[in-house]
């Protein structure tokens, strides 16, 4: 034997045996895998933090037993990382699985299950009030508002307190029609006011005798949505006293009254921005400026060489460090397109919406994410432009 070039030991052969059987055994398996990529999808669809999605595709087909089970995984596996780190992320993950649970149980509606629904959502809204972009505590209100309608106005009122969307504004116009039953005029009045401020649409001929009705009953006889209930009621004289003196403070009550006297509107070739005009449920942010998950809505009126043209936001985003932040855009009530903010200086950001002339109504919705409160994405709205 040549010393130089000596031969493998007992313990080198057989690792050399061992690793050739093993590579024998394991080929097979691979080429079966990579031929199979299903596989690792079912694998990755049984991790319990995938328990969300896997419910949802469940409820989708029906099989609402399993989804609630798959429900139920996911709720553990949050729990248990909530119970760990008590992280922002972790809590909103685990207010999301009891709500995705609480409108299983409306959509089965079986013996017992809107109180089920009912007890999923508290315990949703309890870990995050805005769960659901604010739907949690306006399904909670919904379930209270024929058998205990003080319980329902709080729960809208959260809903309020916490987002600025469209549940937000049907959650000020549900809170009037309570308020309306109890004949508590003092509070419908303004909440009226505000869900028709930044309803897209004039009201109808029967939220018009009612808005009359309750600012009789208040001795109320000027705002710009009176004048506009005047207006849907065909009472021009009571709807040009009810504008008047909020011409000069409101460019929509002073589109209006040009509109109905037949006199030259305020603006012809821009746009009339009234910061004051915009709901914005940010709490300690007095500007027209919001954080997620609050949203914004906004009223403006433009000029007539801007009908039919697309609409630009001036908007300035803070402490978005170097993620990107999608806000969907709705103008008139039809979609407007998604932007993608960015950190850094004030931008101008075209949507898809289209303009008309005289009066409309902006909103921005936030996209779905993830921040920590004191971390929290604050965009100023600077004014709307026409392009």
């Amino acid at each position: 034997m040549n010393p130089s070039n000596p031969l493998p030991g007992p313990s080198n052969r057989h690792a050399l045996i061992a690793w050739g059987i093993l590579l024998v055994v394991l080929f097979p398996i691979f080429l079966y895998l990579a031929d199979h990529p299903d596989w690792f999808l079912a694998t990755e669809r049984n991790q319990p933090s995938l328990g969300m999605v896997r419910g949802s595709d469940l409820e989708q087909q029906g099989r609402y037993e399993d989804a609630l089970g798959a429900y139920h995984d996911a709720l553990t596996f949050y729990r248990e990382q909530m119970e760990k780190t008590n992280s922002a992320r972790h809590r909103a993950a685990v207010a999301t699985v009891h709500h995705k649970m609480g409108l299983l149980f409306l959509k089965r509606n079986e013996s017992g299950d809107l109180e089920r629904a009912r007890e999923q959502f508290k315990q949703a809204v309890e870990l995050d009030a805005g769960v659901g972009q604010g739907e949690g505590q306006f399904l909670l209100g919904d379930l209270d508002r024929d058998q205990n309608p003080e319980s329902a106005l709080q729960w809208y009122a959260g809903v309020i307190a916490c987002v600025s969307n469209q549940p937000a504004i049907r959650a000020c116009k549900n809170r009037a029609e309570i308020l309306t039953r109890l004949e508590r005029w003092d509070e419908a009045y303004p909440a009226w006011c505000t869900a028709l401020t930044f309803h897209p649409w004039e009201p109808d001929e029967e939220t018009a005798k009612t808005i009359v009705q309750i600012a009789g009953s208040i001795h109320c006889t000027t705002g710009t949505v009176l004048g506009r209930s005047y207006l849907r009621l065909a009472d021009r004289p009571k709807a040009i006293a009810a504008l008047q003196p909020q011409a000069e403070e409101d460019p929509v009550a002073a589109w209006a009254l040009a509109d109905i006297t037949g006199t030259q509107p305020p603006v012809t070739d821009g746009i009339l921005f009234n910061p004051a005009k915009a709901f914005v449920a940010s709490a300690g942010i007095e500007s027209v400026s919001f954080t997620w998950p609050a949203g914004c809505m906004m009223e403006f009126v433009a000029g007539t060489q801007l009908e039919g043209r697309r609409s630009a936001l001036t908007l300035q985003p803070d402490s978005l460090h170097t993620e990107k932040m999608e806000l969907s855009i709705f103008l008139n009530g039809t979609p407007g397109g998604t932007i993608e903010v960015n950190m850094g200086s004030p931008s101008d950001y075209e949507t898809q919406g289209i303009l008309r002339a005289g009066r409309n109504v902006v909103e921005i919705r936030c996209s779905h994410a993830w921040f920590e409160p004191e971390d929290l994405p604050v965009i100023t709205v600077l004014g709307v432009k026409g392009n």
